[in-house]
């Protein structure tokens, strides 16, 4: 496609900027939105490929579930004649294998940090019932500043969907399979953890762990060797930092980590002295070589066949040998693990679970370890109400009686969960304000005075919907809808700030205080109001209330002046005049003070507190016309 071509009337092709087995990407001008993003066009060749549009649709089906600054966003999927693109968000960077092929090595506080955005967008996508299974450098971007996004949802596999790809068959990039889809059996959740650990095995070397003369030679090097060490190729990575590699590459689905968040957590506590003598576990296997990290789907037939081919040198007599070592072993086993049974339950100490609740992670595990007490399992689940990374309770619970060196599950918080806000303009305020305070949402309300809708309807929100929020930290303000008649305001003068803001809330006023030295009221009581002493106001209307400091007799002390205005009515046919009056009442600038209609001739009066050299200032529109300064 030709630079400057312009795709249904609204993207312009600014230039090519990649190509994948069945697309060309390019940067393109959004020119209805004045952005730039990135689209990627099905090749001519692939133009009546079922396959790529359904490719296509699983992406932007998938990313649309998901909400997070380390997801690329999808804006658009459509059709132009005969051309089938896809718009997403432009992230100004490139991708995260080249940026490891040119900054290589790369800090282990960098790695830290580009794994920890990994992470997050993966638990996002996890949250909503979505697993890659395609997570590699190639499909990670990074931009100027540092920031990881996740793109390439293609062949994401979404619970309670039918995913397009076919059953008897491995899909994924070689270099990164998890051994499970290496043999053709259902992804999980674990198989991207597994991906993660390649990713974060790469980034601290400089490479892949496995590679081989082919596709399939590769895709068993993932069921059937270990990890080389990270150590041995970069001596600057702790063995608290190998281990998160080892554990979320293990092939195992029970040693493996059981969730994105349990690796977080790991990760980021890896460089702490408290695990500088941690000990090393042992998946240790050759290092080997990279390629280009090319998309495969091998059969699955194809893959057994080299299991067992693999396995056919092994000969009867080998086999009968075996069987006699394995059954020595076993007599042994059994007799020694007799003996260690009966010393364990007869020397060992029983111990009590201590009290670790609300405990940060660490603190716990200490507690524990000093009780004599094995951590085995840590689970996060989000809460409301127990700090995030502090403990939540124990699995066995506080106080049971346990043998030395038992092991106990901890369940710790996660925080708040952050929440998408809804829309709750033109809800009653009782039903919104109960909704959002289930949510833990401290909410606060303002009011403006509307004839169109009811009285305690929600008119406008500050957190705008869709919106993802966290109830712990962010206040939502509703704007309601007051529609009463109007009274006569009050004379605030001499009233303390206690009852003054109690008239304000009994009348749903909107005030703005200020603070001043004043000389003719003593601190803390009031000194001048706008509006003024009977002037008609309506609920929800804003006000100024100004409040003493103390009495100081001094030159350039602010002093009050009132300015009282007769302001006619004319009649232009409509039974009413606009009025909109400018006034320096805080010795700045002329500002709108107040805009009103009058049917009949009216009395005002303007409150001023001006400095000693400064005089009251005022102009006065009747229907967009002055008529009074």
């Amino acid at each position: 496609m030709k630079k400057g071509f312009i795709l249904s009337d609204r993207y312009e092709i600014i230039d090519k900027i990649g190509e994948g087995g069945m697309v060309n990407v390019y940067l393109s001008k959004d020119l209805k939105e004045n952005r730039l993003v990135t689209i990627k066009i099905i090749r001519l060749d692939f133009q009546g490929s079922q396959k790529a549009k359904r490719h296509f649709k699983f992406e932007k089906l998938a990313i649309n579930k998901l909400n997070s600054d380390h997801i690329v966003q999808v804006y658009d999927l459509d059709r132009s004649d005969d051309i089938q693109y896809l718009v997403t968000e432009y992230v100004e960077g490139y991708d995260l294998k080249r940026y490891i092929q040119e900054h290589n090595p790369i800090s282990t506080t960098e790695v830290i940090s580009i794994m920890s955005q990994l992470i997050d967008a993966v638990n996002e996508a996890h949250q909503h019932g979505i697993i890659h299974r395609d997570l590699k450098p190639q499909n990670v971007l990074i931009d100027k500043n540092g920031v990881v996004k996740v793109t390439d949802f293609g062949i994401a596999l979404i619970e309670n969907q039918i995913p397009f790809t076919q059953t008897n068959a491995v899909v994924g990039s070689i270099h990164y399979i998890s051994p499970e889809q290496a043999l053709g059996k259902k992804a999980t959740k674990q198989s991207d953890i597994y991906s993660l650990g390649i990713i974060l095995y790469e980034l601290l070397t400089g490479k892949v762990p496995f590679d081989g003369e082919s596709p399939l030679n590769i895709a068993m090097k993932h069921t059937d060797e270990d990890i080389p060490s990270v150590i041995e190729q970069n001596h600057n990575v702790s063995q608290a930092l190998e281990n998160v590699v080892i554990k979320a590459t293990a092939k195992k689905l029970d040693d493996r980590y059981n969730n994105v968040l349990e690796m977080k957590n790991d990760l980021l506590t890896s460089m702490n002295k408290d695990r500088i003598d941690e000990p090393k576990l042992h998946f240790i296997s050759p290092k080997r070589e990279i390629d280009n990290g090319e998309t495969k789907v091998l059969n699955l037939n194809d893959l057994k066949k080299y299991k067992d081919d693999d396995y056919q040198e092994d000969n009867s007599n080998n086999n009968h040998m075996m069987l006699k070592q394995l059954s020595l072993i076993l007599v042994l086993l059994i007799f020694l693990s007799g003996i260690f049974l009966f010393f364990n339950y007869t020397f060992f100490t029983r111990v009590s679970v201590p009290n670790v609740e609300n405990l940060t992670l660490n603190q716990a595990k200490k507690e524990l370890k000093d009780s004599h007490l094995l951590v085995s399992k840590v689970k996060y689940v989000y809460d409301s109400e127990v700090k995030a990374n502090h403990v939540i309770s124990t699995n066995p619970g506080t106080g049971t009686k346990m043998i030395n060196h038992s092991s106990i599950a901890l369940t710790v918080s996660s925080g708040y969960k952050k929440v998408k806000v809804d829309n709750y303009v033109g809800e009653s305020i009782d039903i919104a304000a109960g909704r959002l305070a289930k949510l833990g949402f401290h909410v606060q309300q303002s009011y403006r005075y509307s004839t169109e809708f009811k009285s305690g309807t929600v008119l406008q929100q500050s957190i705008q919907p869709r919106t993802v929020a966290n109830p712990q930290k962010d206040i939502i303000t509703l704007t309601v809808s007051i529609n009463t008649k109007t009274f006569k305001m009050a004379n605030l003068i001499g009233m303390t700030e206690a009852e003054v803001k109690r008239y304000v809330k009994q009348n749903n006023l909107n005030a703005k205080y200020f603070y001043e030295k004043s000389s003719s009221q003593k601190a803390g009581r009031v000194y001048q109001q706008n509006p003024t002493t009977g002037l008609e106001t309506k609920y929800g209307d804003n006000i100024e209330i100004w409040i003493s400091k103390g009495i100081q007799n001094s030159k350039n002390l602010s002093h009050s002046v009132d300015v009282t205005l007769t302001i006619p009515f004319k009649d232009n046919g409509n039974g009413k005049n606009k009025i909109t009056i400018f006034a320096n009442q805080n010795g700045e600038d002329e500002k709108v003070y107040r805009t009103f209609y009058i049917k009949q001739s009216t009395k005002i009066t303007i409150p001023y507190s001006l400095k000693a050299h400064q005089h009251a200032k005022y102009k006065v529109y009747r229907d967009g016309q002055l008529i009074m300064k």
